[in-house]
């Protein structure tokens, strides 16, 4: 098997007002009719191949994947990088996938999880990153394939082609005559982004509370030790839920699981989490909680973020079996064709492109 990768710097950083919500409505117009292909000869290309296909929208690109057997990669590359360069974007097609994209939109706030960390980048960051990826109703109203076009074509220049399961040169000699045609494109001017800070509510009819905390770790992508640090910290604190049944890839290892799953039999649920950017990162925790428990659950999080901060706190059988388990998500992810959200992609992309120098950062 192999995965053919093209990255393109379309996500919501780079919308404008007049823009907003193009890069969700474009991660579903994704391997749609091309100016070569229409979605027959697309579908009957994807079972020649025994390809999969998968698209993502993040902040701040678009994740194109196409998934094949090594046979088929000539024609896996070829299909990928029309779909990628010549998408036709039909009227019809365009107003189709804005109306999915308005009723899906119900689902965020049912997604607590989802619908804090989405609130956590509004009020945390001043600037692109505070860009909602999940764009209003009111947006959305807006976007026609006007604005799908002008926003695709005007960043599809700033664009990235990842594999993995396949000899370089082969790929390079593949690739290199379908994109020999493509202007060169510089970067890119983005509206800056500055980590402020905030603090946001939001009132429904439950009974539980669910409460995400985090903090700024400066650097991203292009800071790789800061980036990996992150993810390590991320598998140390690691976390569950309340009817977890422990065992491997449930936690039971980790510091959130045991000191505070197991010692307080009303948390629902706590975990850590990461985010990476380019030049920037989040790190924190999100719980849930009875509701009139909410003050202590938010003090034990808080004493837990902290902790890790203090010399002595974490051992050295923690922080060894946290790298290992680190180093075996990478590996894990790396042999897997299971559709990833796009964060994770990158985070694997750029893995597989780095791949000895951060397991080196790592160890």
């Amino acid at each position: 098997m192999c995965c053919v990768g093209v990255t393109v710097a379309a996500g919501s950083v780079h919308e404008t007002p007049s823009s907003a919500g193009a890069a969700y409505v474009l991660e579903r117009l994704a391997f749609h009719e091309t100016r070569n292909r229409g979605l027959g000869e697309i579908a009957r290309s994807v079972e020649a191949t025994g390809g999969t296909l998968g698209a993502a929208a993040g902040r701040e690109r678009m994740f194109y994947r196409y998934g094949a057997l090594r046979a088929g990669l000539p024609l896996a590359v070829e299909v990928l990088l029309d779909c990628v360069r010549n998408p036709a974007f039909l009227r019809n097609q365009v107003r189709c996938k804005v109306a999915e994209a308005r009723e899906e939109l119900s689902f965020l706030e049912s997604n607590p999880e989802l619908f804090l960390r989405e609130s956590l980048h509004r009020v945390g960051y001043s600037g692109a990153l505070g860009n909602p990826l999940f764009p209003t109703k009111e947006a959305l109203a807006r976007i026609n394939r006007g604005a799908i076009y002008n926003f695709y074509f005007v960043n599809l220049y700033d664009n990235t082609l990842v594999a993995s399961g396949m000899n370089h040169q082969h790929l390079v000699d593949i690739a290199a005559p379908l994109l020999s045609d493509l202007p060169k494109g510089s970067p890119l001017h983005t509206t800056k982004s500055a980590y402020t800070g905030g603090d946001f509510r939001h009132k429904t009819d439950s009974e539980v509370t669910h409460v995400a905390m985090a903090f700024e770790v400066p650097g991203g992508w292009h800071q790789a030790k800061s980036a990996v640090i992150i993810k390590v910290m991320q598998t140390l604190m690691g976390g569950g839920v309340s009817y977890s049944s422990g065992g491997p890839g449930k936690g039971m290892q980790s510091r959130l699981y045991l000191l505070v799953m197991m010692e307080y039999d009303w948390m629902q649920a706590i975990s850590a989490f990461s985010t990476v950017y380019d030049d920037t990162g989040l790190f924190g925790i999100h719980l849930a909680t009875p509701s009139d428990l909410v003050a202590e659950a938010v003090d034990i999080a808080i004493k837990e973020l902290t902790a890790i901060a203090r010399p002595g706190e974490v051992s050295e059988a923690e922080l060894k079996r946290a790298k290992k388990s680190t180093v075996s998500s990478v590996l894990r992810n790396l042999e897997s064709r299971v559709k990833q959200r796009a964060p994770q992609s990158f985070f694997i992309c750029y893995l597989f492109e780095q791949s000895c120098s951060l397991f080196s950062l790592i160890s």
